[in-house]
Protein backbone atom coordinates (compact mmCIF):
# COMPACT_ATOMS: atom_id res chain seq x y z
CA UNK A 1 0.00 0.00 0.00
CA UNK A 2 1.23 3.47 -0.83
CA UNK A 3 -0.03 5.07 2.33
CA UNK A 4 -1.43 3.53 5.47
CA UNK A 5 -3.33 5.73 7.87
CA UNK A 6 -2.85 4.63 11.42
CA UNK A 7 -5.46 5.74 13.96
CA UNK A 8 -4.56 6.17 17.61
CA UNK A 9 -6.50 7.36 20.58
CA UNK A 10 -4.42 9.85 22.51
CA UNK A 11 -5.05 12.06 25.49
CA UNK A 12 -2.43 14.68 24.76
CA UNK A 13 -3.82 18.14 25.23
CA UNK A 14 -3.36 19.61 28.70
CA UNK A 15 -6.31 20.95 30.66
CA UNK A 16 -6.98 24.45 29.33
CA UNK A 17 -7.83 25.62 32.84
CA UNK A 18 -4.21 25.11 33.94
CA UNK A 19 -2.26 28.36 34.08
CA UNK A 20 1.14 26.97 33.06
CA UNK A 21 2.99 28.13 29.96
CA UNK A 22 2.65 25.64 27.07
CA UNK A 23 5.76 23.74 26.03
CA UNK A 24 7.26 24.62 22.67
CA UNK A 25 7.66 20.97 21.62
CA UNK A 26 6.40 17.53 22.54
CA UNK A 27 8.71 14.56 22.03
CA UNK A 28 7.00 11.86 19.96
CA UNK A 29 8.43 8.35 19.64
CA UNK A 30 7.25 5.11 18.06
CA UNK A 31 8.83 1.97 19.60
CA UNK A 32 8.14 -1.75 19.58
CA UNK A 33 6.97 -3.34 22.83
CA UNK A 34 6.45 -6.85 24.17
CA UNK A 35 3.78 -8.15 26.52
CA UNK A 36 6.29 -10.22 28.53
CA UNK A 37 9.49 -9.15 30.25
CA UNK A 38 12.82 -9.94 28.63
CA UNK A 39 16.41 -8.88 29.15
CA UNK A 40 17.11 -5.38 27.88
CA UNK A 41 13.47 -4.27 27.83
CA UNK A 42 12.15 -1.46 30.04
CA UNK A 43 8.93 -2.03 31.98
CA UNK A 44 6.38 0.70 31.31
CA UNK A 45 2.67 1.28 31.78
CA UNK A 46 0.25 2.68 29.28
CA UNK A 47 -0.71 6.14 30.53
CA UNK A 48 -3.86 6.13 32.69
CA UNK A 49 -3.96 2.31 32.85
CA UNK A 50 -2.38 -0.43 34.93
CA UNK A 51 -1.34 -2.40 31.83
CA UNK A 52 2.38 -3.26 31.87
CA UNK A 53 4.41 -3.52 28.69
CA UNK A 54 8.10 -3.99 27.98
CA UNK A 55 9.64 -1.34 25.78
CA UNK A 56 12.54 -1.76 23.35
CA UNK A 57 15.23 0.93 23.48
CA UNK A 58 15.32 1.51 19.72
CA UNK A 59 13.25 4.47 18.55
CA UNK A 60 11.63 3.77 15.17
CA UNK A 61 10.15 7.24 14.61
CA UNK A 62 10.84 10.51 16.43
CA UNK A 63 10.23 14.20 15.82
CA UNK A 64 13.31 14.24 13.57
CA UNK A 65 11.48 11.87 11.19
CA UNK A 66 8.38 14.04 10.89
CA UNK A 67 8.40 16.42 7.93
CA UNK A 68 4.93 17.88 8.49
CA UNK A 69 2.03 17.76 10.92
CA UNK A 70 -1.40 19.29 10.44
CA UNK A 71 -4.90 19.29 11.81
CA UNK A 72 -7.36 17.39 9.60
CA UNK A 73 -11.11 16.86 9.96
CA UNK A 74 -12.03 13.80 11.99
CA UNK A 75 -14.80 11.32 11.21
CA UNK A 76 -16.69 13.01 14.05
CA UNK A 77 -18.40 16.23 13.00
CA UNK A 78 -16.66 19.40 14.25
CA UNK A 79 -13.69 17.41 15.60
CA UNK A 80 -10.11 17.11 14.31
CA UNK A 81 -7.19 14.67 14.23
CA UNK A 82 -3.49 15.30 13.64
CA UNK A 83 -1.94 13.89 10.48
CA UNK A 84 1.84 13.50 10.48
CA UNK A 85 4.00 12.88 7.41
CA UNK A 86 7.27 10.96 7.65
CA UNK A 87 10.48 11.65 5.74
CA UNK A 88 11.40 9.25 2.93
CA UNK A 89 14.02 7.53 5.09
CA UNK A 90 11.61 7.21 8.03
CA UNK A 91 8.88 5.87 5.71
CA UNK A 92 11.18 3.13 4.48
CA UNK A 93 12.28 2.29 8.04
CA UNK A 94 8.77 2.12 9.52
CA UNK A 95 7.47 0.18 6.51
CA UNK A 96 10.19 -2.45 6.94
CA UNK A 97 9.84 -2.69 10.71
CA UNK A 98 6.04 -2.84 10.72
CA UNK A 99 6.06 -5.46 7.93
CA UNK A 100 8.36 -7.62 10.06
CA UNK A 101 6.21 -7.16 13.18
CA UNK A 102 2.57 -7.60 12.09
CA UNK A 103 0.65 -8.92 15.10
CA UNK A 104 3.02 -7.28 17.59
CA UNK A 105 2.46 -4.00 19.39
CA UNK A 106 3.83 -0.57 18.62
CA UNK A 107 4.01 1.95 21.46
CA UNK A 108 3.45 5.64 20.84
CA UNK A 109 5.17 7.81 23.43
CA UNK A 110 4.60 11.48 24.05
CA UNK A 111 7.19 13.14 26.27
CA UNK A 112 8.42 9.70 27.40
CA UNK A 113 5.01 8.32 28.39
CA UNK A 114 3.33 5.44 26.56
CA UNK A 115 -0.01 6.84 25.47
CA UNK A 116 -1.19 3.88 23.38
CA UNK A 117 0.26 0.59 22.12
CA UNK A 118 -1.93 -0.80 19.34
CA UNK A 119 -1.36 -4.15 17.66
CA UNK A 120 0.12 -3.77 14.18
CA UNK A 121 -2.50 -5.01 11.71
CA UNK A 122 -0.89 -3.62 8.55
CA UNK A 123 2.21 -1.85 7.31
CA UNK A 124 2.64 1.81 8.23
CA UNK A 125 4.30 3.83 5.51
CA UNK A 126 4.16 7.58 4.81
CA UNK A 127 1.64 8.91 7.34
CA UNK A 128 0.02 8.40 10.70
CA UNK A 129 -3.14 9.99 12.05
CA UNK A 130 -3.32 10.72 15.76
CA UNK A 131 -6.93 10.75 16.88
CA UNK A 132 -7.74 12.29 20.25
CA UNK A 133 -10.25 10.92 22.68
CA UNK A 134 -13.65 12.24 23.75
CA UNK A 135 -13.71 11.86 20.56
CA UNK A 136 -10.85 13.55 18.73
CA UNK A 137 -9.57 17.08 19.21
CA UNK A 138 -11.01 20.53 18.78
CA UNK A 139 -9.46 22.46 15.87
CA UNK A 140 -7.36 24.48 18.33
CA UNK A 141 -6.11 21.36 20.17
CA UNK A 142 -5.19 19.62 16.91
CA UNK A 143 -3.40 22.73 15.59
CA UNK A 144 -1.48 23.08 18.88
CA UNK A 145 -0.40 19.41 18.95
CA UNK A 146 0.69 19.54 15.29
CA UNK A 147 2.71 22.67 16.03
CA UNK A 148 4.36 21.04 19.06
CA UNK A 149 5.31 17.90 17.09
CA UNK A 150 7.24 19.88 14.45
CA UNK A 151 8.53 22.69 16.70
CA UNK A 152 12.30 23.06 16.86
Amino acid sequence: MLSIIFFLSLALIPNTQEKEKPKARVQIEFRLVESSPSEGLQEVSIESTAEKLYLYKDVIISNNDVIAARAIPSYTINRFDVEIDFSEEASQRISRITAENIGKRLAILIDGKVIVAPILRSIISRKAVLAGNAPSFTKEEADELARKIVAQ
